[in-house]
Order: C-alpha cells, then sequence, then structure tokens
C-alpha cells in the first residue's frame, strides 16, 4: 500500500488513508470511468429482481392481505389526505431522503468489497414484493395482485426503487470507511 500499517484484521479503518487492498483508491474512479458504475447497476439490478419476485411470490401466496398495510416508513407518511400537488411534493421528498441518507449514506461504508448502500437498496425491493404481494398499500388496490410484470411497469414503485439502485450504483466508489467482517468492530 502506501507504507503505513494496517489495522488489525476485522477492525474499522478509514479507506481514505489506506484504500481497499486491490483498488487504486476509494475515491476515484479507475480506468473503467463509466463501465464501474453501469457493471455495478446491472449486478445489483438483477440480485434486486429475484429477490423482488421471490418477496413478491411468497406475499401473494404465503401471506395474508394487508399484512404489512401501516408498518412500512412509506405507510406512515399521510399521503391519503392530501392534496394532488403536496402528495407529489411529499413522495419526492420522502424519496430525496431514502436515496440520500440510506443509500448513499450508506455508502460511505462497505464490509470488504460490499458497499452498505447496495443492502437497502435490495431491501427495498424485497419489501416493495412483499407489499404488493400482499395489497398493503395506503390505499389498497381493488384486489390482490398477482406477480406480473406488466403490473409492476405500470406502478411508480419500480422507477422509484430503480432510482434507489442508480444512486447505489453511483456512488459505490464513495466509501470512506471499511470494515473486514459483518460482525467485527
Amino acid at each position: 500500500m502506501n507504507g503505513k500499517q494496517m489495522p488489525s484484521r476485522g477492525s474499522i479503518r478509514a479507506i481514505r488513508d489506506h484504500g481497499i487492498p486491490g483498488e487504486a483508491g476509494a475515491t476515484q474512479r479507475g480506468p473503467e470511468g463509466i463501465a464501474g458504475p453501469l457493471v455495478s447497476f446491472a449486478g445489483l439490478f438483477g440480485v434486486a429482481q429475484v429477490l423482488f419476485w421471490v418477496a413478491w411470490w411468497v406475499g401473494y401466496r404465503l401471506l395474508p392481505e394487508g399484512a404489512l398495510q401501516g408498518r412500512t416508513g412509506a405507510g406512515l407518511l399521510p399521503l391519503e389526505h392530501l392534496h394532488l400537488v403536496p402528495r407529489v411534493l411529499a413522495v419526492l421528498a420522502w424519496n430525496a431522503l431514502v436515496a440520500t441518507v440510506f443509500v448513499a449514506g450508506a455508502n460511505l461504508w462497505r464490509v470488504r468489497r460490499l458497499p452498505l448502500g447496495f443492502v437497502p437498496a435490495a431491501a427495498y425491493w424485497v419489501l416493495y414484493g412483499l407489499t404488493l404481494g400482499t395489497n398493503s398499500f395506503s390505499v389498497p388496490l381493488v384486489e390482490r395482485p398477482a406477480p406480473s410484470p406488466a403490473l409492476l411497469l405500470r406502478r411508480s414503485g419500480f422507477l422509484e426503487l430503480t432510482a434507489y439502485l442508480l444512486v447505489a450504483a453511483a456512488t459505490d466508489d464513495r466509501a470512506r470507511w471499511l470494515q473486514e467482517r459483518w460482525w467485527s468492530g
């Protein structure tokens, strides 16, 4: 590396001082340029889709209708009482907060080579699949939706969650701290 002594295995260390083993630097894109975020996005999108479709199927087949109603962060927002413009602004503010704090903010940390912003971005897809499968929206659909690509593409959640994946992929090189293992201090 740069001649500095690395901390012991399992400790959190500043990437800015030591870098990630095998990488040119944590704060710079390598020679791949834009290919790095595109590859990250493609891989993350693939994983998220597998998790999403499994969650939708589980929610539809195994969980009772409305099982998650009022139990998600977004479900606590009083959107059904708002007029159109305040509702749109509330949704935009919510998505900006989630993307900034929980996705881009989590990417300040890595566990080994995994940026932590990938975890909530993928977890939101699982939660969305369960919400669709159980019809647990604040304003539920007329009937419980069966898993269907056509329905997915008609709902705004697809675009919102894809945006979270794009934020995660675009900020995956912004890590400042590295932890060697998941359960170490």
